[in-house]
């Protein structure tokens, strides 16, 4: 349902920033197109992810992370 509220405010902002184009670009035009996108976007995302935008999944042992091991010279830094 955000996805659609989040798409619906990204037509809103469309909408209004084609009414207001002219041969003058204000503050108002560059944010208007901000929110415009900023919608868009993440409404795409919800309406197509839905509750599964942050899930968690599985990477391959490849991309993991590697542990964090402990300094083998403690007291001296990382560079000389």
């Amino acid at each position: 349902m955000a996805g659609l509220v989040a798409l619906g405010l990204s037509w809103l902002c469309g909408h209004e920033l084609w009414r207001l184009h002219g041969p003058t670009v204000s503050a108002v035009t560059f944010l208007l197109a901000l929110v415009t996108f900023l919608s868009a976007s993440a409404g795409s995302a919800m309406l197509i992810l839905g509750r599964y935008l942050l899930a968690e999944v599985e990477v391959s042992r490849r991309w993991a992370r590697l542990p964090v091991t402990p300094d083998p010279r403690p007291g001296e830094g990382s560079y000389r």
